[in-house]
């Protein structure tokens, strides 16, 4: 179910497709947070000795990332003419402090630690310390190392968008993604992710999804960026699938 015969052509239907349909290729490459540059994360959400390439953003060796970036550029897309979509897939946390919830506000506590851990080493006498956590989270998440390209995911949306019946990611996010656009973070294209796993009803479903493409238009508006939406076109489960397909 997964592979193409060989007579199955996607192009014939007007879809592009990497050569040889490889995962990467000419036409659409996706790098993700664990084996593109050293990008720093939690390998569990609960426990901060779990840190890998030192957890959080303002611990993080930005020209070490960078050399490695490079690499791995040069390495997934050998070809120097590629101008085909190139997407960095980081998830594990979102670039802005208010934002890391739940399982992710280890990045908040870690941050506040290391806020901690640098007026210890100064003497000085902390106050307001989650405030200062919280600038130097932001100022380090957006300026380093999110710098190329476009990311997964983006303009983001309140995943919870249409289920009361409207249109509209809300003010929150919207001013989420104001503060995420140039020159703070780069982008060439949008990625906005329109992934419809778990949602029951046709027409929450409907309104999310035009939430999500509303708000995407809107912050492309203005700097004349295309945008391109990951969608999921896998039957859930495999076994109602199988359920319709003739025997």
């Amino acid at each position: 179910m997964t592979k193409w015969k060989e007579d199955e052509k996607p192009e014939k239907y007007g879809i592009l497709v990497n050569a040889g349909h490889k995962f990467r290729g000419d036409i659409i490459v996706t790098l993700y947070e664990k084996e593109f540059g050293l990008y720093p994360y939690y390998h569990n959400f609960s426990d901060l000795t779990s840190a890998v390439n030192g957890g959080i953003p303002q611990r993080a060796n930005l020209s070490a990332h960078l050399s490695k970036v490079r690499s791995d550029i040069e390495k997934e897309i050998p070809n120097k003419d590629f101008d085909g979509l190139a997407i960095i897939d980081y998830e594990e946390w979102r670039p802005l402090w208010e934002h890391n919830w739940y399982t992710k506000r280890i990045y908040r506590n870690a941050s506040l630690a290391y806020v901690e851990e640098q007026y210890k080493k100064t003497g000085k006498a902390l106050t307001n310390g989650d405030e200062l956590a919280k600038q130097e989270f932001n100022q380090a998440a957006i300026k380093r190392p999110n710098a190329l390209w476009g990311f997964y995911g983006m303009p983001f949306c309140n995943y919870n968008a249409g289920k009361n019946g409207t249109v509209g990611c809300g003010e929150v996010f919207e001013e989420f993604n104001n503060r995420l656009q140039p020159p703070h973070v780069e982008a060439t294209a949008f990625y906005p992710s329109i992934y419809l796993p778990s949602r029951n009803s046709g027409r929450t479903g409907c309104l999310y999804v035009t939430s999500v493409l509303q708000e995407a238009k809107r912050c492309a508006e203005n700097l004349s960026i295309p945008i391109f939406t990951f969608n999921g076109i896998e039957y859930f489960p495999l076994n109602l699938l199988i359920h319709i397909m003739p025997k």
